[in-house]
């Protein structure tokens, strides 16, 4: 399986055709523009995105009862790790039948910062995680919308919908590894960490493997899904897809 990409297409086709329909989330020709800019970050800090605002937080480690985790704070004076989990979180996908309209559907998201130096960087990472893939998966949605007219073979659908997903999730980790770079230089902080995401969608898993950190799928018997790695040009970065057997 190859890497989704939104491919080379008319900037002005895709804004007249943002700017015909009513959208719902806060998504304006000139808030596009901004998007494509500075990503997620310039969306947060545009004013011409005032219906995106970060929820500082807020959405991780909700609906977790399902959740299972263990920390361990060793010898050092204070907690670095951080640990999200929201295995029932609501996010915009595309309909089945159509590029025009939303649906919402249920995205599972599960993530291990491993900080290292300071608690800096996984704490800006546990926070920014879950605001920024949102709106990665959202703008990055109506971006296929422009690409496809308002019209997509079914066949080519629920590639295109894992596709943003994947995509959404590389996007997220760049950003927020570009902002903590900021804040780090700003603040003379001397942290880091390493992460561990995993997405679970319609039965298969999206496990992003960011630095040494790295996730194990335990099972009673020998899954037979096909597993197929996927190398992005960003450092130390492996993102894979599998499929779950139940």
């Amino acid at each position: 399986m190859g890497r989704f990409k939104i491919t080379s297409f008319s900037i002005p086709f895709v804004l007249l055709f943002i700017n015909s329909i009513q959208s719902s989330h806060g998504l304006s020709v000139s808030c596009m523009i901004d998007y494509d800019n500075g990503g997620a970050p310039a969306v947060y800090e545009s004013q011409e995105c005032p219906r995106w605002v970060l929820s500082n937080g807020s959405l991780q480690n909700q609906n977790i009862k399902n959740c299972q985790f263990a920390t361990l704070q060793g010898r050092r004076e204070y907690q670095e790790d951080r640990v999200v989990c929201n295995l029932d979180m609501k996010l915009p996908l595309l309909k089945n039948n159509s590029l025009l309209d939303f649906e919402e559907d249920t995205v599972g998201i599960v993530a291990v910062f491993d900080g290292h130096g300071g608690k800096e960087a996984s704490e800006m990472g546990s926070k920014l995680l879950f605001d920024y893939f949102k709106v990665h998966l959202v703008f990055l949605s109506y971006k296929l919308m422009g690409m496809y007219k308002g019209e997509m073979p079914l066949s080519d659908y629920k590639a295109n919908k894992l596709g943003i997903l994947r995509e959404s999730l590389l996007k997220t980790i760049c950003d927020i590894d570009l902002k903590f770079t900021q804040e780090a230089i700003k603040n003379g902080y001397f942290s880091g960490s390493t992460a561990n995401v995993v997405l679970l969608y319609d039965g298969q898993i999206l496990v992003a493997n960011v630095g040494d950190s790295k996730a194990l799928l335990m099972s009673e018997e020998i899954p037979s899904g096909l597993w197929v790695f996927c190398k992005f040009p960003a450092p130390g970065f492996t993102l894979f897809l599998g499929v779950i057997n139940k």
